[in-house]
């Protein structure tokens, strides 16, 4: 048995484990940070947890895989930009201080990517050679897994699905451009469009609105959360219609947080699709919800040194 450390960036705390080569978590926690720190600052809990796990556990660690927003030049392991959360990332390599500090070799990826990686290793896409991936959440993310491998691009920034323009005419994105898939599915801009219309009907929208509330109101038949997620899903049934023309893949997988939500949206997505793709790339996809849910983050960073280390 094999056993490889998985690590997920996020602005308030690092979800850590050990994880095996089934894809099993067999020791979990949680590293709290504060992402205004300096780097040196965020990386001492992580180095030290990792050093206490190296040497409590009889297990041979063969590698850390770690997750995080933005983009990672993967030869030298420096986070370059797109993780403004957690801004001392930038322009440091956390795989570079993880292997001089504890000796165990790391790698570090996208963690939208990383969670395709998880899903194709160990989770829902183990089914499909080929397979396209949505992560929904504050953002939205992306992977694409072409005959059996995670498809990286040229630079290893491939999979940036959320920035896919649905309509130049559309909101302004924080990445510059202009009617970003991110800006009409993501969580906020469900609750942001959610709240319009409320508002354009007389009713006052909660402040502490979430995609939870939006869900469970139109699992109640409420008509305004009903119509809301109608839009949402027809942009989705979009992106993955775009992606299945470019692709030809056998699978499209919604991840991330919002993808709880399983059935009712995928139904939506379900109804919309077959506007979007030519009826012969449509035929025999499925349409599925990833498997590692809550355990993404972990698992998929893992899943993505496991990977690595099998192409070195």
């Amino acid at each position: 048995m094999e056993y490889v450390i998985g690590m997920d960036f996020g602005g308030t705390s690092v979800k850590a484990g050990i994880v095996d080569d089934e894809g099993r978590i067999i020791e979990r926690d949680t590293i709290p940070i504060d992402a205004l720190s300096s780097f040196d600052e965020i990386m001492t809990p992580v180095i030290q947890w990792i050093k206490n796990r190296v040497k409590k556990n009889e297990l041979e660690i063969r590698a850390v895989g770690i997750g995080t927003p933005g983009f990672t030049d993967k030869k030298r392991g420096i986070l370059i930009a797109g993780a403004e959360n957690i801004p001392s990332l930038k322009g440091h390599s956390i795989p570079g201080m993880i292997e001089k500090q504890t000796g165990v070799v790391a790698f570090a990826d996208n963690d939208a990517t990383c969670a395709a990686a998880g899903e194709l290793l160990f989770g829902i896409g183990k089914k499909y050679r080929n397979f396209v991936m949505i992560t929904l959440g504050t953002g939205i993310g992306g992977g694409i897994a072409i005959d059996g491998r995670i498809y990286r691009g040229r630079d290893g920034f491939a999979g940036e699905i959320g920035h896919m323009c649905l309509d130049p005419g559309g909101p302004h994105c924080n990445c510059g451009s202009r009617g970003c898939f991110e800006q009409y599915a993501s969580g906020p801009a469900m609750v942001r469009l959610y709240s319009e219309k409320l508002k354009k009907r007389g009713i006052k929208p909660s402040e502490k609105l979430t995609p939870k509330d939006l869900f469970d109101a139109a699992r109640r038949n409420d008509e305004v959360a009903m119509e809301t997620l109608d839009l949402v899903g027809l942009r989705i049934a979009q992106a993955f219609g775009t992606l299945l023309n470019i692709f030809n893949a056998g699978a499209c997988i919604m991840g991330g947080g919002i993808s709880k939500s399983g059935d009712l949206l995928k139904k939506i997505v379900s109804k919309h699709l077959p506007d979007f793709v030519w009826p012969e790339l449509l035929e025999n996809v499925s349409l599925e919800i990833a498997e590692l849910q809550n355990d993404a983050g972990i698992i998929g960073a893992a899943a993505q040194a496991y990977e690595r280390l099998l192409s070195k």
